[in-house]
């Protein structure tokens, strides 16, 4: 363990001065013997499974799995704050482009149309941007398995024109009108921007109060969308 440790072997981090310093100490004490414990890098993988697998495909290797715990738990809200912030996006985006677009529109159809045009735009431009991102600072090409997950990151930006495209579907079968429609979509992005606001003022262990500030923030952003919007009209 020592020569591994202080070869570096499997990876070169600080974690590895730990075994070293240990065995420094116990050599200096009588009787005492050094033990430490790695909880930097955890196993949660079913290695049982994995084996059973290996050896049923007729595989004889032997596997080594890591995951860093502490890291994981620093960028997991980190991308779920990423996410939070492209349904935001998403949002705003729908909303501007319902109220540009109103005046323009004559059929549930084409409302239709431009709902998921933007959509498709809005996640093929954010997934492209962030994988030409993650190339340039990592210096190499993502795999498939990033490429997935940049896409699954993105995906929550197109996911504001579901309700949206319920209601033109709605006036497309006749059964609300096309004004109607327009109404509710608008109105939902609103109130979905609110409610967000004040989820996320409440995850961040705000009080109520203050949460109830942000959610007032945030449906007022949508609600200046919809002025400017309409005033250039």
């Amino acid at each position: 363990m020592l020569d591994d440790l202080s070869s570096g072997k499997y990876g070169e981090h600080a974690s590895n001065l730990g075994g070293l310093i240990a065995d420094d100490i116990a050599k200096s004490l009588p009787h005492a013997q050094a033990f430490i414990a790695d909880p930097v890098v955890v196993d949660e993988l079913d290695v049982g499974c994995l084996l059973r697998c290996d050896l049923e495909r007729g595989l004889d290797i032997q596997r080594r799995f890591e995951r860093v715990a502490l890291v994981n738990k620093t960028i997991a809200p980190l991308r779920r704050a990423e996410r939070f912030s492209h349904v935001l996006y998403g949002l705003i985006i729908i909303t501007a482009v319902l109220v540009a677009e109103r005046p323009h529109v004559e059929s549930a159809a084409d409302a239709l149309g431009l709902l998921f045009g933007t959509a498709l735009v809005l996640l093929l431009v954010h997934t492209y941007s962030a994988v030409m991102a993650v190339r340039l600072v990592a210096g190499h090409r993502l795999r498939a398995v990033g490429r997935r997950l940049v896409l699954r990151d993105n995906v929550p930006v197109a996911a504001a024109v579901v309700v949206p495209a319920v209601a033109f579907v709605l006036a497309a079968a006749e059964v609300v009108s096309l004004e109607t429609a327009f109404r509710a979509s608008i109105a939902f992005c609103v109130f979905a921007l609110t409610v967000l606001g004040l989820l996320e003022a409440r995850a961040s262990g705000l009080g109520w109060p203050r949460s109830v500030a942000s959610a007032a923030a945030a449906g007022g952003i949508g609600l200046l969308v919809v002025l400017v919007e309409a005033n250039f009209e």
